[in-house]
């Protein structure tokens, strides 16, 4: 009779070496170590595609917006509208909207000296972002050194901000406002 307790405790010491042994599951176990690792590697590779592809159609909108702006020598509402909307047409497939700004500065050196703000105007008007060099009336700050130095010169400055939504950098913490700024002088 003792020799019958004895041997379940056999059996399973079989069964328990016998599991330690098979090696039929371990390419699964080790995808499932390593696919979140992968999943994560193809879709910050996407997300810094993206960044990039947006940077340069950010820097590519800023120059876009001066230079229409520089061949023109006078502008009414009705162009900086259509300018505005070709500066739309160059971000595809991204879209300004809620997400950034386009902003188009005119300045002057005065008969004093002072460098001043004639026009100003950005789009979307209902943006919470703003620009970096003033409003109309008020003194150019943060221009360059040397654009303009003669009364009556004239600089052209596009501004393009916007918020860029990551799907990886916000795990990071890094900054999601991009900025690009263009200077042009008018070539009328």
């Amino acid at each position: 009779m003792i020799a019958r307790y004895h041997r379940p405790a056999r059996r399973s010491a079989g069964a328990v070496s016998r599991f330690l042994g098979d090696t039929r599951g371990s390419p699964i176990i080790e995808f499932v170590l390593i696919a979140p690792i992968l999943v994560t590697m193809v879709i910050g590779a996407a997300d810094i595609g993206r960044y990039v592809m947006l940077n340069q159609k950010l820097s590519r909108t800023a120059s876009t917006l001066g230079d229409l702006v520089a061949r023109e020598k006078q502008l009414v509402a009705a162009d900086y509208a259509g300018i505005f909307a070709a500066a739309d047409q160059t971000l595809t497939p991204f879209e300004i909207g809620d997400h950034g700004l386009l902003v188009l500065t005119i300045a002057e050196v005065e008969s004093d000296g002072t460098v001043r703000i004639t026009d100003r105007q950005s789009s979307p008007a209902s943006s919470t972002l703003s620009g970096r060099f003033g409003n109309v009336s008020e003194t150019l700050t943060g221009e360059p050194a040397g654009l303009m130095s003669n009364i009556g010169d004239r600089l052209i400055i596009s501004e393009v901000r916007y918020e860029y939504d990551a799907w990886m950098l916000d795990l990071l913490n890094q900054d999601s406002d991009l900025y690009h700024v263009a200077y042009f002088r008018p070539r009328h």
